[in-house]
């Protein structure tokens, strides 16, 4: 919630920092950790309902997404994943069942699980024009899932008019569109490269050198996702921020210019000046989109100009990262059926569940005594 921005932060009259707790789950795992002892006393299922408070970014209409509202909360606590996904499933099924008699147009959609964590999570989306999300399905009714966590299948690049290596100048082509305009190209054969700032909880800035193709946009919940999974290499346990590397944020750690819509997959790390917050050299990732493409359109890390007809493994080393950090957009083709395609809605969150599995029990060593008599960590859910 830290990352996400939406915790309520306070001073008392003492000046003593304090928090409002936007969830609960390390006070339920502290309860359950007082509570229960042995295996015979799971599973177990510990409800709350309060009054929760979030700085939301953009509260809506102030209907469900606001920054005061009730919500009832539900904590399993399992001995095995079996355990929890039986009642993952009771509680979706509990769920669809208090809908439905409501009258509600819904979906069950994939969702990302955001700092809350775990290995899945479903959303329970009213479907309503003015929603806050963006939801993706197909008509075959096999897939559904919010746009942050959406995966799909993109249309197959164009062949690349440039069979030969070449410098070009490109003469005020910051955006993609102007220079497939002044090239002549489709946006499908471009490697775009974007430049993220990530900070860590440890005080660690590090750049991040996202390429993607093109005519794509990169998710940045993926990317966040990814980022967060590369923490301990920063001696951090998680990530606080990311956002686009723009012209102001270039001061705090910037050596010289950057070519800003003109940089290529192979950026220097001279451009950046170390210290002891700032990590000198660049984190590179790659989307699979750029991964096959030949002959393709970069910058050529000058302004004003581009590289035409590179290819990865000559003038180029693809990135050593390489992931899903696209977003899914309404027209792509399914993955569990390219016969498919998403089609897209909004929707407003009525519900969300989760298999959080060992993820705060872990941290919080949170354990019970199994037959054996040893110390095992709660498998939880909520």
């Amino acid at each position: 919630t830290k990352a996400e921005g939406i915790m309520f932060s306070l001073q008392d009259r003492q000046n003593r920092l304090m928090a409002l707790g936007p969830t609960h789950e390390e006070v339920i795992t502290t309860i359950a950790r007082e509570l229960i002892k042995s295996y015979r006393q799971l599973p177990v299922n510990l409800y709350q309902i309060q009054t929760k408070f979030r700085d939301e970014i953009r509260p809506r209409f102030g209907l469900l997404r606001a920054r005061e509202f009730i919500m009832k909360d539900g904590y399993s606590f399992h001995t095995s994943w079996e355990c929890l996904q039986k009642t993952y499933a009771r509680m979706e099924q509990a769920y669809r069942n208090i809908f439905t008699r409501c009258g509600l147009t819904f979906k069950v959609v994939e969702a990302d699980s955001g700092a809350i964590g775990g290995a899945a999570s479903q959303e329970f989306m009213v479907l309503a024009n003015a929603g806050e999300d963006e939801i993706l399905y197909t008509d075959d009714g096999a897939y559904a899932a919010n746009v942050e966590k959406a995966v799909s299948l993109p249309t197959p690049p164009a062949t690349s008019p440039f069979d030969t290596y070449q410098k070009k100048e490109t003469p005020n082509c910051e955006t993609i569109a102007k220079v497939c305009d002044f090239l002549q190209c489709s946006e499908t054969i471009v490697v775009k490269n974007v430049l993220y700032q990530a900070l860590y909880d440890s005080g660690k800035t590090v750049l991040v050198l996202v390429s993607i193709r093109g005519d794509q946009e990169v998710n940045e919940v993926k990317l966040a996702n990814q980022l967060s999974q590369l923490a301990s290499q920063y001696e951090a346990k998680s990530l606080i921020s990311l956002k686009v590397a723009d012209e102001i944020s270039q001061s705090q750690w910037a050596a010289k210019p950057l070519p800003l819509g003109y940089i290529a997959p192979d950026l220097p790390d001279d451009y950046i000046l170390a210290n002891e917050t700032v990590v000198g050299k660049f984190l590179r990732l790659a989307d699979h989109t750029v991964v096959e493409l030949n002959n393709f359109v970069t910058g050529a890390n000058e302004p004003g100009y581009h590289v035409v007809g590179a290819n990865w493994g000559k003038e180029f080393t693809l990135p050593p990262i390489i992931a899903d950090l696209r977003k899914a957009k309404a027209g792509d083709r399914a993955i569990h059926n390219p016969q498919q395609t998403l089609k897209s809605t909004r929707g407003i969150e009525v519900g969300h569940i989760f298999q959080l599995g060992t993820k705060y029990s872990t941290a919080m060593e949170a354990t019970y005594t199994d037959e054996d008599g040893c110390e095992k960590p709660f498998i939880m859910g909520c």
